[in-house]
């Protein structure tokens, strides 16, 4: 099952997008919560979270649930007009000192359930806005530091022609081992080298040999088999 929430986009950008998912035959088990871009700005806050009740309910049926959040930067922005108009002081770049309580507390309701509980799991995938592609920037590191992994995809590789433009530079995963599938475990690297896969003796493609320990001196200084 999944859920799609669209937050203070175009319509045009909406239709488009449920035109693609229509013809990919992905309605039949895909939700559209939208609030666009000229609806007022307590429609947009309450959103995602209309949206991932929506979800949950799903994933307390026992079912595995996608919740895609498009995108958390015009929340933010809504939250902080609302904090605004409430009289709340602003914190760093204007935005309220809890906007990344706010965003914790959503992502966090995505959780896989235990088996007595009916094993359903429901997972979120939030999309962020870069400008100027400052990836330091006061959100974007917010929800790098509160989910476990990005994708970066980079205009300048798109205008290249790379498709999907994806900077494997700056993204990168912090999922455990033991929460990966076989097949990403498969070439997980071993804890007593950290630059070989577990696979077999080769090293990684892209990575340097690892580091080996130089051998010790002998004892006997004169002797011609001490190393250098």
């Amino acid at each position: 099952m999944c859920v799609y929430c669209a937050i203070g986009q175009r319509a045009s950008a909406v239709a488009k997008t449920i035109a693609v998912l229509r013809d990919k035959g992905a309605m039949d088990h895909t939700i559209v919560v939208v609030t666009e871009g000229n609806d007022p700005p307590g429609l947009a806050y309450i959103a995602p979270y209309a949206a991932t009740s929506l979800a949950e309910h799903f994933m307390e049926a026992g079912r595995d649930v996608l919740i895609v959040y498009d995108d958390l930067t015009q929340h933010a922005r809504a939250y902080r007009e609302l904090s605004l108009l409430l009289r709340r002081p602003p914190g760093r770049e204007a935005f309220p000192g809890d906007i990344f309580y706010i965003h914790s507390r959503l992502l966090e309701r995505a959780t896989h359930l235990r088996s007595e509980l009916g094993g359903g799991s429901l997972t979120a995938l939030p999309i962020i806005e870069t400008e100027a592609q400052d990836i330091s920037a006061y959100i974007p590191t917010n929800l790098i530091s509160i989910t476990d992994g990005q994708i970066y995809l980079s205009p300048s590789l798109f205008e290249l022609g790379v498709l999907p433009a994806v900077d494997v530079g700056k993204s990168v995963s912090r999922v455990g081992g033991k929460a990966q599938r076989r097949l990403i475990a498969r070439w997980r690297v071993t804890s007593n080298s950290p630059m070989r896969s577990s696979r077999n003796s080769r090293p990684l493609p892209g990575l340097a040999p690892a580091w080996t320990k130089p051998p010790a001196r002998s004892s006997n200084m004169g002797s011609e088999s001490a190393p250098a």
